[in-house]
Parts: structure tokens; sequence; C-alpha cells
């Protein structure tokens, strides 16, 4: 009897960043501010059998520019892209907390003399909650 492959696989991340759903969906981002790629940083850790309900990658431009790059956080339910945490890129932006249906991204922005380095605006803390249907925004965003 011949070998078969399962539709899905058995062990491993719930969300592989170099899945079609994941490399497709950073396609849709277009290039960085300074016409750059999008590069993955950091995505949902949880293996195969204990996925939550929201998955998320985030990802830095690498256009050349100054030390402000940006990022975006781009969130999946199911297999599934959802879109991205903001319609716009912000610099100094982290997820720094995750659980069964909603993820936490913390935003940091430039005051008016701010060196690079050391951004002085924020923290805010946005929780971005999975209700069943869609993604729903809690907290305050940086300043545009």
């Amino acid at each position: 009897m011949p070998a078969t492959t399962p539709a899905v696989p058995a062990s491993g991340p719930c969300l592989d960043v170099d899945s079609p759903v994941v490399t497709d969906a950073i396609g849709t981002l277009g290039t960085d501010v300074n016409g750059g790629s999008w590069i993955p940083r950091s995505a949902s850790e949880e293996q195969i059998g204990n996925c939550p309900d929201l998955l998320w990658v985030s990802v830095d431009g690498d256009g050349v520019g100054d030390a402000t790059y940006q990022s975006h956080v781009l969130f999946f339910h199911d297999g599934t892209y959802l879109g991205t945490a903001t319609s716009k890129p912000y610099s100094y932006t982290h997820v720094i907390d995750s659980n069964k249906n909603s993820v936490s991204v913390q935003y940091r922005w430039l005051l008016d003399d701010d060196a690079f380095c050391c951004p002085q605006g924020g923290p805010n803390i946005v929780n971005f909650t999975w209700n069943g249907s869609a993604v729903v925004a809690d907290g305050q965003f940086p300043p545009s």
C-alpha cells in the first residue's frame, strides 16, 4: 500500500512562517516605507494539538533608511489570514503576550527630541481578541 501524506501535519508549529498562507499574507503588504521587503521576526510558538484561536506573525521592514524600521503584526485564524493589527506599520512594535484568543501588542514612538535608540512615547498596549468572528482591538494606538 502506498504511503499517504496527511492533509494536516501531526506535529510542528500551529503556524509555519514559511507556509503559503503566511508568505502570501506577507506578499499583500507590498514594500516597506523604505522600499524594502517584510521579513518575519517572530510568531506564535504553540504546537499542533494546542493551537490558539488567534495566531500571529510579526514582520519587520528591511528597506534601507533610518533606524526606525517599521513593523506589522499579521493575524490568522484556522488557517486563514485575517489582516494586520493596524492599517499602517509602526516602529517600535512588539508582541508581548498571547493566549488562546488574544494577542497583546506594545507600541512605542519617538517624541520630538528623542534619539532613534530611545523612544519616550508610550508604551501603549493594545489587546487584540478573537471574538468568534472577528478580531477586536482594545487599547490606545500611537499618534499618527
